[in-house]
C-alpha cells in the first residue's frame, strides 16, 4: 500500500545535483529515513477518522520535509529548520497512530525548541516575548534560563523574520500563515490597543460560521479562533471596523495556547477559544451587548461539535458543559461565564 501511495504523491527527496556539505547529505538521510518508516508501517487506512488523520498528518510531514529539503537559500543551503520541524511533527503523528491502534493514550511531547530547531526537543514553555502580549513557545533548558533571566536567546533566521511580522492594520486586508505541526491549533490575533477586529475565512470547513469579532472591550485584543482541519496555510482577511491604524500580528499556534476557564469562571469580550477541564455540572453564561452569543463545543481537532447555549444581546443563560475539552463563545459583546451557584 505504502509503495503505491509514495508513487502518487511524487514522494522522494531528491536533493540538487551539487556539493551541498555534510549537513545537507545529514539532512537529506533524515528525510530518507522518515520515508522508510512510511512505507514499513503496517497500517491501512480504515473507516476510523482519528487514525485517518493521524496517517495524513505523517504524510503531509513528509511532504513539507521533502518541500524543506530542496528549497535554498542564498547561500546554496537547505531550509534545515524546516527539515527539522517536519520530520518531529510526522514521527510524533506516527506515534499517535500507533497509540491509536493499540488503544493506549495519546504521548504528549514538546515540540522542538521555537528559537531554533537545531536544539532539540523543547523542556518546558515560557512566554516570548515576555510581556502580555506574548506567545507560549516551547523551549530547551538553555533558552529557557535565557528568558527567565531577561536575556533573549540566539534565533535561527527562520524565528527571527517570523517575529517581525507586527502589521499596521486599517480597513480590510487579506493575510495567510502557516499552521504549526502541533495539532490541534489555533490562529491567536493580537492588537496595541484596545479596538475590535473582525477576521474572516475563506471557506467554513469544520466552522459553524467564517466570521468572528474579536475584541471590543477596554483591553488589547488577544483572542484565539480554532484552526479545524488538516490543512498547512490559514487563509483569512483582517478588519478594523472603527477605522483606527492599529499595531497587530497573527500567528497559527498549538492549543495550548488556549486558556483553561477557572473554578470561578472567564471573563472576555468577542469571540474566542477556551478549555474547560472541570466536573460536568451546571453553569451560566452573561452577555452584554448587541448581537447574537453562543458556547459551542468543538472536538479533538477543534471542528465544531454542537451548540450548547446560545441567545441573543443581554442574556443570562444556563447551561451545562458536556464534559472536559475544548470550547468556542462567539460573542459580539462582553461575557462571563460563571458556575450557576455564584451570586
Amino acid at each position: 500500500m505504502w509503495g503505491k501511495v509514495f508513487k502518487r504523491r511524487g514522494h522522494g527527496p531528491g536533493a540538487r545535483d551539487g556539493a551541498d556539505g555534510t549537513e545537507a547529505r545529514e539532512l537529506e538521510a533524515r528525510v530518507v529515513a522518515f520515508g522508510e518508516a512510511l512505507r514499513a508501517h503496517p497500517f491501512t487506512p480504515d473507516t476510523d477518522p482519528s487514525t485517518r488523520r493521524e496517517l495524513g498528518r505523517a504524510l503531509d510531514a513528509y511532504d513539507e520535509a521533502t518541500k524543506a529539503l530542496n528549497s535554498r537559500d542564498d547561500s546554496g543551503a537547505p531550509d534545515e529548520d524546516g527539515v527539522l520541524r517536519a520530520l518531529d511533527g510526522g514521527r510524533l503523528a506516527l506515534d499517535r497512530l500507533d497509540a491509536r491502534l493499540a488503544g493506549r493514550p495519546l504521548p504528549e511531547q514538546l515540540p522542538l525548541c521555537f528559537f531554533d530547531a537545531r536544539h532539540g526537543p523543547g523542556t518546558t514553555r515560557v512566554r516570548w516575548p515576555p510581556s502580555r502580549s506574548g506567545r507560549m513557545v516551547a523551549a530547551c533548558a538553555a533558552d529557557a534560563v535565557q528568558v527567565r533571566e531577561g536575556r533573549e536567546p540566539l534565533m535561527s533566521r527562520r524565528v527571527r523574520e517570523a517575529l517581525t511580522s507586527e502589521r499596521p492594520g486599517r480597513g480590510t486586508t487579506s493575510h495567510q500563515v502557516e499552521l504549526p505541526r502541533e495539532r490541534p491549533s489555533v490562529l491567536v490575533v493580537r492588537t496595541d490597543q484596545a479596538t475590535r477586529v473582525e477576521v474572516r475565512f475563506e471557506d467554513k470547513v469544520g466552522r459553524s460560521s467564517r466570521f468572528y469579532p474579536l475584541g471590543g472591550g477596554v483591553d488589547p485584543v488577544i483572542a484565539r479562533v480554532p484552526a479545524p482541519g488538516k490543512r498547512r496555510t490559514l487563509k483569512f482577511t483582517v478588519a478594523f471596523p472603527d477605522g483606527d491604524e492599529i499595531k497587530w500580528t497573527a500567528d497559527a499556534e498549538s492549543a495550548h495556547a488556549v486558556p483553561i476557564v477557572g473554578d470561578d469562571g472567564m471573563r472576555g469580550d468577542g469571540s474566542d477559544v477556551i478549555r474547560f477541564e472541570g466536573a460536568a455540572e451546571g453553569w451560566r453564561l452573561r452577555h452584554r451587548g448587541n448581537g447574537p452569543v453562543a458556547l459551542e463545543a468543538l472536538d479533538d481537532d477543534l471542528a465544531f461539535w454542537t451548540r450548547v447555549a446560545s441567545g441573543d444581546g443581554d442574556v443570562d443563560l444556563e447551561f451545562r458543559w458536556p464534559g472536559p475539552g475544548y470550547y468556542q463563545v462567539r460573542a459580539g459583546g462582553t461575557w462571563l461565564l460563571e458556575p450557576a451557584g455564584a451570586s
